[in-house]
């Protein structure tokens, strides 16, 4: 008898490693340099301070701690990659994947909310298409071409990053789709070669116990 099943490990390894990354990035500085300025009284910082994701910035100016919302998400990732690993049912292995990749992409989120004050501090203190918001852009331009300014992306927006990437990579490799033969009730009475069930024109080893994967042309 054919029995067909579905081998997810080298997702759910991948899987799993872009989970640690994600879990030690929310350990670390989101930003550095002198992006405290700007908010160093709101936020009881200092200039040149480094952020973590405890206190994480959004382009409209508001700050909070999303270190828990990190770590819950790599940890639920861990969790769906160990399940993808032990799974073998093609329909258990697809759900694991689709509820993966929707975490990943609420992470992808904050990555991106991350980038955009990288890119743009002026954003936290004004508001898009202001007369405000275009002045100090260019000051931060200038401060930045001066060298007065330093402002940079930490180890952990780095990390997040990257293990938001590896992990939607791995949810998307392909499980391996393996083939066993299992006994028949009633089937040969010993080792040898029999007819195969599936296509008469070859013949199956049978070991005794179960069908195994070698085949020859029927004589």
């Amino acid at each position: 008898m054919e029995r067909h099943s579905r081998n997810n490990g080298v997702a759910g390894v991948g899987l799993l490693v872009g989970a640690a990354l994600i879990a030690f990035a929310s350990t670390q500085a989101w930003a550095t340099g002198s992006l405290t300025i700007p908010f160093g009284r709101l936020a009881g910082l200092s200039p040149g301070d480094s952020l973590g994701f405890d206190v994480f910035l959004t382009a409209n100016g508001q700050y909070g701690d999303v270190q828990p919302v990190i770590l819950g998400g790599a940890a639920f990732l861990a969790v769906a990659a160990l399940l993808l690993i032990v799974t073998r049912v093609r329909g258990l292995g697809l759900l694991w994947r689709v509820l993966s990749i929707l975490t990943v992409i609420g992470l992808g989120i904050l990555c991106a909310s991350g980038w955009s004050v990288i890119g743009d501090p002026s954003s936290v203190i004004a508001e898009d298409g202001s007369v405000l918001r275009d002045a100090l852009g260019g000051l931060t331009s200038a401060a930045e071409s001066t060298g007065l300014l330093d402002i940079g992306p930490g180890l952990g927006l780095w990390l997040l990053t990257i293990g938001c990437g590896v992990a939607a990579i791995s949810v998307l490799i392909p499980a391996i789709r393996r083939t066993t033969w299992q006994p028949v009730p009633g089937g040969p009475p010993g080792p040898g070669w029999y007819p195969d069930q599936a296509d008469p024109s070859v013949v199956r080893w049978f070991d005794g116990a179960r069908w195994t994967e070698f085949t020859q042309p029927r004589r």
